[in-house]
């Protein structure tokens, strides 16, 4: 399974936490398994040099040792994804601009760099069919409520369209939308969104963070189709989190809320109905009640009915360290990973690589020490084990894994 892992430097800190497409030419799911030789590509950055980025592969992410030191592709991007066997990496530009360059393995296993095309800053994006990628650019400014759409051919890198829509139409409560992901569900977008203020003294400030929305965009044309809603927990989500809304193995749609600090309501997760474009009444799993008290962060689809979840360490809190648990969405239980470690998760996203058994999943942590591995995941026996060592990293952005 090629997931796709994004970390948006979206900011320089870390907030609560359409008009139709124009076509040129011309649903997110991670595509096959890589078939023959392949390696995983890990971007690392480095506490050297002022936290340089490198692509670095490796053969085996479950034992030994990698370094920076000599070795890898230098890179000025944050953020990747992979699609058509291709690693795509966007740098984050503060002047709006975001250059995309693609990446693929030569017949000797090495990383060669292809076409740049010049984008504008992502915040939010998906993987779409087997050979686009959506990317979305969005203000957090009341004044400026514009979000740009770019669709881009993965196959023969281009842009293939653009679009955009009025972010204070979608939000509909005076307030802007902030979208926190994007899925492909079947020939729609979902976008899951928070609700914020988008004021200069309150850019994520709201008065609605009791509520959970999803906004529907046709594809490829990115025209606003709904947006449906709910009041039993918060947003859908994270700033910037890239995670939050999943479509299962067996078809079902699943959301997730962390429920932050100023809302009334309880972490928990929602079904959501792909024929009615509702949330499923007949639905609630109170992830926080079943945890103990403990609410959700972050999220990654293994298989089945399970997710892996970072949850806070603190009951309660919104904020802090996480540790590692196994949500099942079918029983609603919440499974704490045996001897996880306690760690700060990544500002933003947190980049995972699920292997094709639908139970391994690889996650870097950075330790108390500072030294950083990946490790491995269990899904269905909720165990950890420490895989391989990343030396001279300061934090990994992502792992993939592309054949040759």
């Amino acid at each position: 399974m090629n997931r796709f892992n994004f970390l948006l430097l979206a900011g320089l800190f870390l907030g609560l936490a359409m008009t139709g497409c124009s076509k040129n030419d011309d649903n997110t799911s991670p595509g096959p398994e890589p078939v023959g030789n392949a390696k995983y590509v890990l971007a690392v950055t480095t506490t050297a040099g002022g936290a340089t980025t490198y692509l670095l592969t490796a053969d085996n992410l479950s034992k030994g040792t990698a370094s920076t030191t000599g070795n890898g592709t230098e890179t000025d991007d944050y953020g990747y994804v992979v699609q058509n066997n291709t690693l795509f990496g966007q740098v984050y530009g503060f002047s709006n601009q975001g250059p995309l360059t693609a990446f693929n393995l030569n017949n000797q296993g090495h990383i060669v760099q292809g076409t740049t095309l010049n984008m504008m800053t992502t915040h939010a994006m998906a993987t779409v069919n087997n050979d686009d990628i959506l990317f979305a650019n969005i203000p957090r400014d009341i004044n400026s409520p514009t979000a740009t759409f770019t669709v881009v051919n993965a196959v023969n890198p281009q842009i293939k369209s653009t679009g955009s829509v009025n972010l204070t139409t979608v939000a509909n409560n005076g307030e802007l939308a902030y979208f926190t992901h994007l899925v492909q569900i079947g020939n729609k977008i979902y976008a899951p969104f928070m609700s914020v203020k988008g004021t200069t003294d309150n850019t994520f400030g709201s008065n609605y963070l009791d509520n959970s929305w999803v906004a529907v965009f046709s594809y490829p044309s990115m025209v606003l189709e709904k947006v449906f809603k709910d009041n039993r927990t918060s947003y859908i989500g994270s700033y910037s989190g890239q995670n939050g809304l999943n479509k299962i193995d067996n078809g079902e749609v699943y959301a997730f809320s962390t429920a932050v600090t100023g809302s009334t309501k309880h972490s928990a997760g929602l079904k959501i109905n792909t024929n009615s474009q509702e949330f499923d009444q007949s639905y609630f799993f109170d992830i926080e009640t079943a945890s103990g008290g403990h609410k959700y962060a972050r999220s990654t689809y293994v298989g089945g009915t399970r997710f892996l979840a970072e949850m806070y360490t603190e009951a309660g809190a919104s904020t802090g360290t996480v540790k590692l648990a196994i949500l099942d969405v079918a029983s609603k239980t919440v499974t704490w990973v045996a001897n996880s470690p306690i760690y700060t998760p990544s500002l933003f996203s947190t980049p995972t690589y699920v292997e094709s058994d639908k139970n391994t999943v690889n996650i870097p942590i950075k330790d108390a020490s500072g030294q950083v591995a990946i490790y491995q995941v269990n899904g269905s026996n909720a165990t950890i084990t420490k895989g391989l060592v990343v030396n001279g990293a300061a934090d990994v952005y992502a792992i993939n894994k592309l054949t040759y």
